[in-house]
């Protein structure tokens, strides 16, 4: 029979192993309570948002989706305005241009505007050949004007001149103000 004699040191490890194998088992146990609260936690949190969700569709009644048609209406019509509001031509810039550049001696008649071609021709008299002159340079003088051009002067009765102009005018006489 052999006697085996231990020391204190042994002892002392022996235990301090045990103890270290008993506080990591409780932490351990601990870990696994508290992961199990959490899962259990955060699926009654899930439930609970899908019951709010669905009580909230519940409440949502047939006036509801009505009155969310309307303003989807409303708001595609408001939107379709816009773009129609900022596509507008204004012809009534050009007879602003046409007022503010006529000789006084010059008569317009008649007139036939194009918006889309850019092309208006201005049937008038005047008083002579000079101030229908006077009236070419003035329109050919505006940065808005491209070409200005004469046809068909000629004297009418009491002694005055008709005569046809032509006129082509950049697009942006007929934008809209901003």
């Amino acid at each position: 029979m052999a006697i085996e004699i231990e020391s204190e040191s042994q002892q002392s490890k022996s235990n301090l192993v045990n103890y270290s194998l008993y506080v990591g088992l409780v932490l351990l146990l601990i870990a696994g309570l508290l992961y199990g609260y959490l899962f259990f936690a955060v699926n009654k949190s899930e439930q609970k948002l899908a019951d709010l969700k669905k009580q909230l569709n519940q409440q949502i009644t047939g006036e509801d989706e009505a009155l969310e048609d309307k303003i989807s209406n409303a708001q595609r019509k408001i939107d379709r305005s816009g773009r129609i509001i900022e596509n507008h031509k204004a012809p009534s810039n050009f007879f602003e241009l046409l007022e503010d550049n006529t000789h006084p001696q010059v008569r317009f008649d008649q007139m036939d505007l194009s918006v889309a071609t850019g092309r208006i021709k201005l049937s008038g008299t005047t008083e002579d050949f000079s101030a229908l002159g006077q009236q070419v340079n003035l329109l050919q003088n505006k940065d808005l004007i491209k070409n200005v051009d004469v046809s068909g002067a000629q004297l009418i009765s009491g002694g005055k001149v008709g005569f046809d102009i032509l006129v082509i005018v950049n697009s942006d006489v007929f934008n809209f103000p901003q």
